[in-house]
Parts: C-alpha cells; sequence; structure tokens
C-alpha cells in the first residue's frame, strides 16, 4: 500500500510542477543562477541519450514498471525504505511515460554556475534517483 500510495503522489506532484513549467515564458531564478525554472523538452532519456526514439523508449519504460511491479509482489518486502524507494521510482517512473505518450519529457529545472549547469530535470527524475538510492541502501543493508 505504501508503494502505491508514494507513487500516486510522486506522479501527482510530478504532474502539477510540469503544468506550472508549461506557463513559464523565458527563465524563472529561484535562487539568483543556482537554481533557475524553464522549459525544455527530452525526447531521449537521462542527459538526452537515443533521442528520436520517443516509441521504443515509451514501450521499455511500460516493460520495466511491469518487471518491477511483478518483482516487488512476488518478493513481499516489508522494508519501508524499499517500499519507499520503489514507490519514488515507479511514481517518477510513470511522469515521465505519461510525457513520452506525447511530445516528451517536460523538463525545467536548471541547477548551476553560469555556463556550468547540470542537465535539466524534473520532479519525476528526482523520485526516480532518490528511489534507486533507497532500493541499494536497502540492499546493502541486507549484505552486511
Amino acid at each position: 500500500m505504501l508503494i502505491f500510495i508514494i507513487s500516486i503522489a510522486l506522479f501527482i506532484a510530478d504532474r502539477l510542477t510540469k503544468i506550472f513549467a508549461l506557463q513559464i515564458e523565458g527563465k524563472i531564478k529561484v535562487l539568483g543562477d543556482f537554481i533557475v525554472f524553464g522549459l525544455t523538452k527530452n525526447e531521449g532519456l537521462c542527459f538526452g541519450l537515443f533521442s528520436g526514439h520517443l516509441s521504443l523508449i515509451f514501450w521499455l519504460t511500460l516493460l520495466i514498471i511491469i518487471l518491477i511491479i511483478g518483482y516487488v509482489v512476488a518478493k513481499k518486502e516489508k522494508s519501508r525504505i524499499f517500499q519507499t524507494g520503489v514507490g519514488l521510482f515507479i511514481g517518477g517512473a510513470l511522469g515521465n511515460l505519461f510525457d513520452r505518450a506525447g511530445e516528451g519529457v517536460i523538463d525545467f529545472i536548471s541547477i548551476g554556475i553560469g555556463d556550468l549547469r547540470w542537465p535539466t530535470f524534473n520532479i519525476a527524475d528526482i523520485g526516480i534517483c532518490v528511489g534507486v538510492v533507497l532500493i541499494l541502501i536497502r540492499k546493502r543493508k541486507r549484505q552486511v
């Protein structure tokens, strides 16, 4: 149940922030030049890898989500860290999958100094990354 709640919460937060991002004209400095909001579309994976293969990426993402859900159901993992990680990962994956069903992933958060900037990302990407870290932490705790 925790996985479902976290997945839906992240998906909704991602959609709401992307609706906001679609209204952005130009750039909005949130924290000086360090955090800037500005709309971009990404038709690939992270860092724009595999751009132009939107359909393939869509179906691979859907397959990964289904496999993860199947794994979670089969393992019946009770750890809150693991469930939170999976919930964040699935919510983020669904958020970006929703975008890929359209014209590409909506990215809008830019972090950096001057021209030294991390690739633009969104709330779904944060969920995916934090989710993977939590899953790995849980896996590491089991091995120790």
